[in-house]
């Protein structure tokens, strides 16, 4: 069986071809709401292109949860994703992304039919429970100037870049806290001369 690689996955031409065949491409500009993930749990995604954060929200709180990119973690499936009236998750662009969709069917074939793509599925959940138990942690454990900066740290890696645009605005709602704690925040990691902040930059030094 020969192999390609596909959006950073190595799979078989002939499952590539029938994802090619079965999926729709949808883009997504900055900032632009995927939709809410209980609008997906029938279908599984591969990002093309882009960065996407994913969020839960609980009584009009938002609390960042991880970030998934085509290096990250390509695959995007919520399938198992509890949905309730409390507890909603939403999938959030931050650059223009674009996501090739298909029905949750064709991914149990896959599943059944391919061992490299139920590898890929395990890997997907894995990280995502991962990475949702480490958010939950970090809520309950770190002081807000750690979850700043681990934040930051964070953005630093997906992004590939030491300094980047980001506002108060923007943190305080991943975080779920207020522009007043984060700016209080911020001033002390500069004086632990760990980041620089400019008017629309954060440096990490």
């Amino acid at each position: 069986m020969s192999y390609l690689t596909y959006k950073n996955l190595q799979f078989p031409s002939s499952l590539i071809k029938d994802i090619e065949t079965s999926s729709i491409l949808k883009s997504y500009n900055k900032e632009e709401i995927v939709v809410g993930l209980d609008s997906y749990q029938n279908s599984t995604g591969i990002i093309v292109e882009g960065l996407l954060k994913v969020l839960v929200k609980h009584n009009n709180n938002n609390l960042l949860l991880y970030h998934i990119d085509i290096n990250i973690n390509p695959i995007i499936s919520f399938v198992d994703f509890k949905i309730n009236s409390s507890f909603t998750f939403e999938l959030i662009a931050i650059k223009k992304s674009s996501i090739k969709w298909y029905n949750i069917t064709k991914s149990r074939n896959w599943y059944h039919n391919y061992d490299i793509y139920k590898n890929t599925i395990h890997k997907a959940y894995a990280f995502q429970y991962s990475s949702i138990f480490k958010a939950l942690k970090h809520t309950q454990t770190n002081s807000l100037q750690d979850k700043l900066y681990d934040y930051l740290i964070t953005k630093s890696k997906v992004l590939n870049a030491t300094q980047f645009p980001i506002t108060n605005l923007e943190i305080a709602q991943d975080l779920n806290t207020t522009n007043n704690s984060i700016s209080r925040a911020f001033k002390v990691l500069s004086e632990k001369n760990k980041i620089v902040k400019y008017t629309d930059t954060i440096k990490i030094l």
